[in-house]
């Protein structure tokens, strides 16, 4: 499936947490529905356009969306009025709806998706709950974020495990190379990054899954950058897990997450949840 950021705004309004309200009267006369409609203008206007969705600075170029994604006013006033309504009228919930909507985002069933606060959650879930016992090897990259690193290095610490790590190749080949070559009796797991947060190579998720799917592992996939910048299908990724957060190029509410857990696990795991 071919994409763009465009073509990503103008067919999927989901990115931008599709349940979404209303929106502040500063960006009352841009709606989500002029982006759609404008989304083959010239690239100066289509994007003036887009940025009067966000309470940006006119004097600030934001380029990060490695940490938090800024979010349009749609999300930062659907989120003021639910924390209003909950204070006025006692409503409790609000999110029975989302998984459904989450799952048919990143094309998975809807029983396979929980919600947490961010991708750390989803990894400590995955980490801690995979029966590793001492001697059992994991294989990570040189190019972790902390929050996929230290759950792992503390089940090294604690349990004895033994982390196996390469560095990403220029290519998907020779990547798949340097984590064949990692792989031996005592090897359990692939923890890898779909994009590492250092320098945002694209790995090749599906083809690192079908290897680990081979030699018989448990394969986890750290997605903190999948959602809303990549189209995405679990299923034919065929990973174990998934975790991700909605913050990031999702553009939604700080503090949400999820977690993807594939319905049937390598056979020789069962995950303890």
């Amino acid at each position: 499936m071919k994409t763009n950021r465009r073509s990503f705004i103008k067919h999927s309004s989901a990115a931008l947490m599709g349940s979404l309200l209303w929106q502040n009267e500063e960006a009352s006369a841009v709606t989500l529905d002029s982006l759609k409609n404008n989304a083959d203008e010239d690239d100066e206007a289509f994007w003036k356009n887009v940025r009067k969705h966000f309470p940006l600075a006119n004097d600030f170029a934001y380029l990060n969306n490695g940490t938090m994604g800024p979010s349009p006013y749609y999300v930062i006033e659907a989120v003021k009025k639910g924390m209003m309504d909950g204070d006025q009228f006692g409503n409790y919930g609000g999110w029975e709806n989302l998984h459904a909507k989450l799952a048919a985002f990143v094309g998975a069933d809807e029983k396979e998706i929980a919600l947490t606060h961010n991708v750390t959650d989803g990894i400590n879930i995955a980490c801690w709950g995979l029966p590793l016992k001492k001697g059992d090897e994991v294989i990570l990259t040189t190019h972790e974020h902390v929050g996929n690193a230290f759950p792992w290095l503390n089940r090294q610490r604690l349990h004895g495990i033994v982390i196996r790590t390469f560095t990403p190749a220029p290519t998907a080949a020779e990547t798949l190379e340097r984590i064949a070559a990692l792989i031996n009796k005592k090897t359990r797991a692939l923890a890898i990054p779909h994009i590492p947060c250092t320098q945002g190579q694209i790995l090749p998720a599906k083809e690192i899954c079908k290897l680990g799917r081979d030699k018989g592992l448990f394969i986890f996939i750290d997605g903190a950058h999948g959602p809303g910048m990549l189209p995405l299908n679990l299923k034919e990724m065929d990973c174990d897990m998934y975790a991700s957060c909605c913050h990031k190029w999702m553009l939604g509410p700080k503090g949400t997450g999820f977690l993807y857990v594939k319905k049937i696990f390598s056979k020789h795991y069962k995950l303890i949840l």
